[in-house]
C-alpha cells in the first residue's frame, strides 16, 4: 500500500509502502458461481501464476479487470487472494486505498513490472459526465505510456451504474 497524498489532498514528498499482511489469506475461501469464478481464474489467476506461458503465447499481460457487485460479495477477498499469487510468482501487487490516487499508482507500477494494481470503489473517481480527469485516469490506464505494459488494473464497485461509460 501507498499513500500519494495526505489528509487535505496535498502531494506527499516522499511516498511511504506499508506492506500487507498475507498470513491470513485462504484462497478457497473466494466462493463464486461457477462462470464468475471462470472469469476470475482465467482473467486474473491465470497470467498470473501462468506469466511464462504468456509471454511465450504472446498472450497479453495487460488489461483492465472491473469487480462489480453489492457489498460482501469477495471482491475485497480477491483482492488479497490476487496479493498472495502475486507474491508467490514474483509480481508486484499495489493496493491504492484511496480511488483519487489511481493515476499517481499506476505511473509508479510502470517501474515494477510485471505488476498488479488494485483499487477499491473506482467509482468515487470515475462517475458522471465526462471530465478532463476522468479523461485523465483513461489515458493513464490505456493510454502510450500503458501499451505493451504488464500491468494489470484491478477495480471494484457497488455502483456499476455510476461509473462513466468511457471508462467501461
Amino acid at each position: 500500500k501507498f499513500k500519494f497524498k495526505d489528509e487535505r489532498g496535498d502531494g506527499l514528498p516522499m511516498p511511504m509502502p506499508q506492506f500487507m499482511d498475507l498470513s491470513a489469506v485462504k484462497e478457497n475461501e473466494v466462493i463464486f458461481a461457477e462462470d464468475v469464478e471462470k472469469a476470475v481464474s482465467t482473467n486474473l489467476y491465470t497470467p498470473i501464476e501462468r506469466v511464462d506461458d504468456c509471454r511465450k503465447h504472446n498472450v497479453p499481460l495487460k488489461r483492465g479487470i472491473l469487480l462489480s457487485g453489492p457489498y460482501g460479495t469477495g471482491k475485497t477477498l480477491v483482492a488479497y487472494t490476487t496479493a498472495a499469487k502475486c507474491l508467490r510468482s514474483g509480481w508486484t501487487f499495489l493496493y491504492v486505498e484511496h480511488a483519487d490516487e489511481l493515476a499517481e499508482m499506476i505511473k509508479f507500477a510502470h517501474q515494477y513490472q510485471p505488476a498488479v494494481i488494485f483499487c477499491e470503489d473506482i467509482d468515487r473517481v470515475m462517475a458522471g459526465e465526462r471530465s478532463v480527469s476522468i479523461d485523465d485516469i483513461l489515458n493513464i490506464i490505456d493510454g502510450i505510456e500503458s501499451k505493451n505494459t504488464e500491468l494489470m488494473v484491478i477495480l471494484t464497485t457497488n455502483f456499476v451504474d455510476k461509473i462513466n461509460k468511457a471508462m467501461l
